[in-house]
Protein backbone atom coordinates (compact mmCIF):
# COMPACT_ATOMS: atom_id res chain seq x y z
CA UNK A 1 0.00 0.00 0.00
CA UNK A 2 1.44 3.37 -1.02
CA UNK A 3 -0.20 5.42 1.68
CA UNK A 4 0.27 4.13 5.24
CA UNK A 5 -2.68 6.22 6.43
CA UNK A 6 -5.97 4.30 6.39
CA UNK A 7 -8.44 5.61 3.85
CA UNK A 8 -12.15 5.80 4.50
CA UNK A 9 -14.33 4.19 1.85
CA UNK A 10 -18.05 4.82 1.89
CA UNK A 11 -20.71 3.43 -0.43
CA UNK A 12 -23.98 3.69 1.49
CA UNK A 13 -27.21 2.31 0.12
CA UNK A 14 -30.59 4.00 0.08
CA UNK A 15 -33.87 2.25 0.84
CA UNK A 16 -34.70 1.54 -2.81
CA UNK A 17 -31.26 0.36 -3.98
CA UNK A 18 -31.74 -3.30 -3.07
CA UNK A 19 -35.08 -3.44 -4.87
CA UNK A 20 -33.65 -1.69 -7.94
CA UNK A 21 -30.52 -3.80 -8.24
CA UNK A 22 -32.39 -7.11 -7.86
CA UNK A 23 -34.10 -6.77 -11.22
CA UNK A 24 -32.97 -7.75 -14.71
CA UNK A 25 -32.57 -4.08 -15.60
CA UNK A 26 -30.69 -3.40 -12.37
CA UNK A 27 -28.25 -6.26 -12.88
CA UNK A 28 -27.68 -5.20 -16.48
CA UNK A 29 -26.98 -1.68 -15.25
CA UNK A 30 -24.10 -2.99 -13.16
CA UNK A 31 -22.23 -3.89 -16.34
CA UNK A 32 -21.57 -0.22 -17.13
CA UNK A 33 -20.61 0.84 -13.63
CA UNK A 34 -21.03 -0.47 -10.13
CA UNK A 35 -20.16 0.43 -6.58
CA UNK A 36 -17.95 -2.66 -6.42
CA UNK A 37 -15.93 -1.53 -9.41
CA UNK A 38 -15.60 2.02 -8.06
CA UNK A 39 -14.46 0.68 -4.68
CA UNK A 40 -11.90 -1.58 -6.32
CA UNK A 41 -10.59 1.33 -8.37
CA UNK A 42 -10.22 3.43 -5.20
CA UNK A 43 -8.38 0.60 -3.48
CA UNK A 44 -6.06 0.24 -6.47
CA UNK A 45 -5.41 3.99 -6.53
CA UNK A 46 -4.43 3.74 -2.86
CA UNK A 47 -1.85 1.09 -3.72
CA UNK A 48 -3.73 -2.13 -3.01
CA UNK A 49 -3.36 -5.11 -5.36
CA UNK A 50 -6.91 -5.74 -6.56
CA UNK A 51 -5.99 -7.97 -9.50
CA UNK A 52 -7.81 -11.12 -8.30
CA UNK A 53 -11.11 -9.45 -7.31
CA UNK A 54 -11.05 -7.36 -10.51
CA UNK A 55 -10.68 -10.54 -12.60
CA UNK A 56 -13.63 -12.06 -10.73
CA UNK A 57 -15.75 -8.94 -11.21
CA UNK A 58 -14.95 -8.75 -14.93
CA UNK A 59 -15.85 -12.43 -15.27
CA UNK A 60 -19.24 -11.83 -13.64
CA UNK A 61 -19.86 -8.76 -15.79
CA UNK A 62 -18.94 -10.68 -18.95
CA UNK A 63 -21.38 -13.42 -17.93
CA UNK A 64 -24.18 -10.87 -17.52
CA UNK A 65 -23.40 -9.29 -20.90
CA UNK A 66 -23.23 -12.72 -22.58
CA UNK A 67 -26.51 -13.80 -20.97
CA UNK A 68 -28.15 -10.63 -22.28
CA UNK A 69 -26.99 -11.38 -25.83
CA UNK A 70 -28.20 -14.98 -25.59
CA UNK A 71 -31.62 -13.89 -24.36
CA UNK A 72 -31.85 -11.40 -27.20
CA UNK A 73 -30.93 -14.09 -29.73
CA UNK A 74 -33.48 -16.51 -28.26
CA UNK A 75 -36.18 -13.85 -28.45
CA UNK A 76 -35.34 -13.16 -32.10
CA UNK A 77 -35.50 -16.89 -32.92
CA UNK A 78 -38.80 -17.31 -31.07
CA UNK A 79 -40.30 -14.35 -32.93
CA UNK A 80 -39.09 -15.80 -36.25
CA UNK A 81 -40.62 -19.20 -35.48
CA UNK A 82 -43.89 -17.56 -34.43
CA UNK A 83 -44.06 -15.61 -37.70
CA UNK A 84 -43.35 -18.80 -39.68
CA UNK A 85 -46.11 -20.64 -37.84
CA UNK A 86 -48.56 -17.81 -38.51
CA UNK A 87 -47.62 -17.77 -42.21
CA UNK A 88 -48.11 -21.54 -42.54
CA UNK A 89 -51.74 -21.38 -41.33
Amino acid sequence: MKNKQRQAYSYPSNDMYSSEVHTVKGVRGLVSGSNIERLLMELEADGHDISAPMIELKSLLNYVAHDRRLRSDLLAHAEYILEKLKADK
